[in-house]
């Protein structure tokens, strides 16, 4: 056996150590794919109109309609990880914060129309609203960052 080839058989066992040492800490690495998806064990999370999607290794849709990349990254970890059943609530949370900028875009729309028709008594509660809708939104996306931070934390 040559150097080089020792040399590549020792950064092989390296790599292997470095990543069961991680999976031990509840971490799967993810890597960055030709195509711009991301591969965390036999899962690929893809971007796909504005959502991110779940693929397993058969191509079969794990889990869709995921509005923030860090969430998809927890779940798709948690499933490479094979652990029973994803967490609801950083689901729960996700959904939330999609709903929140839904309603709050929208309810921006509104307001801009009743300035126009200087509607001032329903622009202020549909202003209130919106802003109801923005900060439940935000709520929703650090709760997700704060979560992603601890795994990211693990490393």
């Amino acid at each position: 056996m040559t150097q080089i080839d020792q040399l590549f058989k020792r950064v092989e066992e390296l790599a292997h150590d470095a990543k069961a040492r991680f999976r031990a800490k509840g971490i799967i690495l993810p890597v960055e794919n030709l195509d711009k998806s991301v591969s965390i064990g036999e899962y690929r999370i893809v971007k796909n109109n504005g959502v991110f999607m779940i693929y397993d290794e058969d191509g079969q849709i794990v889990q869709n309609h995921i509005n923030l990349p860090q969430t998809a990254l927890i779940v798709a970890n948690e499933l490479a990880l094979g652990y029973n059943g994803v967490s609801s609530s950083i689901l729960i949370q996700d959904q939330e914060y999609g709903a929140g900028i839904f309603e709050d875009q929208y309810l921006k729309q509104v307001a801009q129309k009743l300035a126009k028709k200087q509607d001032w008594d329903r622009y202020d509660t549909v202003l209130t609203k919106q802003e109801i809708a923005h900060s439940k939104a935000i709520q929703a996306k650090q709760a997700i960052r704060i979560r992603f931070e601890k795994l990211s934390r693990l490393r």
